[in-house]
């Protein structure tokens, strides 16, 4: 990395930080252990976000090898593989080489974009006339429409109504129709001057008919209600026509973060070999 680049992940760092606190918020695990600055989730494998360890702070109490330790013992305990979100600013300075040299994968890349509020509304007053519903909770139909949309198991719905419970600040809950049919759903959480879009999914059998379009409308339109005045979401970087549609809507990347995942069995070979 050369003196600029570091400069630039310096700059944005406390806006990485900003972000990253608020979408903690925003999708709460239902364990959260602080570990010497890290934060190790876990959410019954509902959400990546969620069951992953957010190194945000390194108090410097442990070394590394036994933080490293601590986190497999933590995931194999809970029968999932040890994972990582890792952004330019996760501590200590240079655990993404680390991780990959002790066999982390790189698993998913994704984009976390920002906009302010009033643009995303003009740029969306194009949104054709459908539908709509908002709720501050989850409606059989929105909870229909998204695990059929996202292959939700049935067994795996109360996982999310209770991840969903857990959130403290107002949520606003949108479910599209399109010739009488829930066709999309989204969720929105208003936390202060920030507002997150999250699950924003539409049915295949009704995409390009402005679904999307009209659902951020008027969650863009609910959050300045509550008088938030930006959005973020997270966005996979390969996702050509959920970026092409942010874009449009005035949304830009503000940084990446990836997944940095081991295998069960790896863990545990890692453990046996430094038993």
């Amino acid at each position: 990395i050369n003196k600029s680049t570091n400069q630039q992940i310096n700059q944005s760092t406390p806006m990485i930080q900003t972000v990253e606190n608020t979408a903690f918020r925003a999708v709460p695990a239902a364990i959260n252990l602080q570990f010497d600055g890290w934060r190790l989730r876990f959410n019954h494998a509902a959400t990546r976000r969620a069951n992953s360890v957010w190194p945000d702070a390194d108090l410097g109490h442990h070394s590394l090898v036994e933080k490293l330790d601590a986190v497999e013992t933590f995931y194999r305990d809970h029968g999932m593989a040890p994972r990582f979100q890792i952004t330019s600013a996760a501590l200590p300075v240079g655990l993404d080489e680390v991780l990959a040299e002790r066999g982390y994968a790189n698993t998913q890349v994704n984009d976390v974009q920002t906009a302010q509020i009033p643009q995303v509304l003009a740029a969306s007053t194009t949104a054709p006339a459908l539908t709509l519903t908002l709720t501050p909770s989850w409606t059989p139909a929105w909870l229909d429409t998204y695990c059929a949309i996202e292959h939700v198991a049935a067994h795996r719905r109360p996982i999310y109504d209770a991840m969903w419970g857990r959130v403290r600040a107002a949520k606003a809950f949108g479910v599209v129709a399109v010739d009488g049919q829930p066709a999309a759903v989204g969720l929105c959480v208003a936390d202060g001057e920030w507002a997150g879009l999250f699950n924003i999914a539409t049915h295949p059998d009704f995409r390009r008919r402005g679904a999307a379009l009209a659902l951020i409308h008027a969650l863009a339109g609910w959050a300045s209600e509550h008088r938030a005045a930006n959005f973020y979401l997270q966005v996979r970087s390969q996702n050509e026509p959920a970026l092409a549609l942010y874009e449009r809507l005035g949304f830009s990347t503000l940084y990446q973060y990836h997944y940095r995942e081991l295998a069960i069995s790896c863990a545990k070979n890692e453990k046996a070999n430094a038993g």
